[in-house]
């Protein structure tokens, strides 16, 4: 706001500092409030390598010149680039901030004529953008450091910028070179329609993604998903694999291959996978569930038993690892703690004809033939077609109505 003003006026009022301090106090507690969010939640525990200061100066530089260049030649745009290496940074990284320092002098030196507009575009462009250019860290930087999405607002006063220029330069032709223009627009056209095909669905994007940067290991962990999703599980094992191998430091990689591998049968190297992902991230407690399932898959119901009650004692609102937990239980014989942590899920979801199944099948072994059946009946009431339950309840019946009256 303060920049505008002095580009209408060439100089900046104490008036003008008074009406943009309300939007200065509210932009400084948003910030705040997003870079708490940034750190305590989309990034949490997890390490990103960013650097000392000298790395984030050399990305921020970096990071200038190529959304300017994406801006202004928009050729090869990709859902995610190639990550540069910059720890520690090189000479030739700091050039970019060079470069930018002597454009911004040569228009300050023509600020009476067209050397305004150039410094109002590009610093409403950087003061835009400066929140992603690495001196803060966002969740985005675990994937990479730049990304188009960033600079869909700062873009606009460049765009505005070349648009003006370009206008004035098409005024000024004579009449017989303006195809020239025309055929520019015809080329951007046709290079945005071409771009569009890549965001047909999320495969293709990720398909595009991966043959302009075949390292993007979030690329491939996105594509093995959307591979699961479609049935082809050995596909989605490939792409497990690539993106574990960039990044073996990361748990999701380890559990997303781990599960292609549980569906493949492969229990044992299952296990291997997930216990590599829990060491990577403890924090993800998804991870625990599936190396829980994998234990129980291989009947070491004891280990899952182990690591589905501390999962409980952390989170005891996670409920589908509450409802393993009673399985497990239940298959280790232990009825009455199984069929109360059952009755502990039901409260929260009473809507799950298997779970009350599998509470009546508890209840049944402890010969609490009432309330087993009233179980069944929830079960079919919500499922008619649970074979379990029916055959379950019609023994019941059937044994009460044999039954002597004094047993009755």
């Amino acid at each position: 706001m303060l920049l505008h003003a002095w580009w209408r006026r060439g100089t900046v009022r104490p008036r003008d500092v008074v009406r943009a301090a309300p939007f200065f106090l509210v932009s400084l507690v948003l910030g705040l409030v997003t870079i708490h969010f940034q750190h305590g939640k989309a990034i949490g525990e997890e390490r990103i390598p960013v650097g000392g200061a000298s790395s984030r100066l050399a990305l921020s530089g970096m990071a200038v010149v190529f959304y300017l260049s994406k801006i202004l030649i928009p050729f090869g745009l990709l859902p995610i680039y190639p990550r540069w290496e910059i720890e520690p940074p090189r000479a030739w990284q700091f050039v970019p901030w060079v470069l930018v320092a002597a454009g911004v002098a040569w228009a300050w030196t023509r600020r009476d004529a067209w050397g305004r507009h150039v410094l109002f575009a590009f610093g409403f462009f950087l003061l835009i953008v400066f929140p992603v250019l690495g001196f803060i860290t966002i969740s985005w930087m675990r994937i990479t450091w730049v990304a188009d999405h960033f600079v869909y607002l700062p873009m606009i006063s460049i765009v505005a910028l070349v648009a003006a220029a370009a206008t004035e330069w098409y005024r000024r032709l004579p009449v017989e070179r303006r195809a020239a223009a025309a055929l520019v627009v015809a080329l951007l056209a046709a290079a945005s329609h071409r771009y569009s095909a890549a965001w047909v669905s999320e495969r293709q994007m990720w398909t595009h993604t991966l043959a302009g940067n075949p390292d993007a290991w979030q690329a491939h962990n996105r594509l093995g998903a959307v591979l699961v999703r479609d049935g082809d599980v050995d596909g989605a094992y490939e792409h497990f694999v690539a993106s574990s191998r960039l990044r073996p430091d990361l748990g999701e990689t380890h559990n997303n291959r781990g599960q292609t591998l549980a569906m493949k049968g492969r229990i044992d190297e299952a296990i291997e996978a997930f216990e590599t992902a829990m060491a990577a991230s403890p924090q993800i407690l998804v991870i625990h569930l599936n190396l829980a399932n994998a234990y129980a898959a291989r009947n070491r119901m004891a280990d899952a038993e182990r690591l589905l009650r501390a999962l409980i004692d952390r989170e005891p609102e996670m409920l589908p690892a509450r409802a393993r937990w009673a399985d497990v239980l239940a298959v280790l014989q232990r009825f009455d703690e199984a069929a109360a942590q059952y009755r502990i899920v039901l409260k929260k979801v009473p809507r799950n004809a298997v779970l009350w199944n599998n509470c009546g099948a508890c209840l049944l072994r402890l010969s609490r033939r009432d309330d087993a059946a009233e179980c069944f009946r929830r079960a079919l009431a919500l499922q008619p077609d649970l074979a379990d339950a029916r055959n379950n309840l019609d023994q019941l019946e059937k044994a009460a109505r044999s039954a002597p009256p004094a047993a009755r």
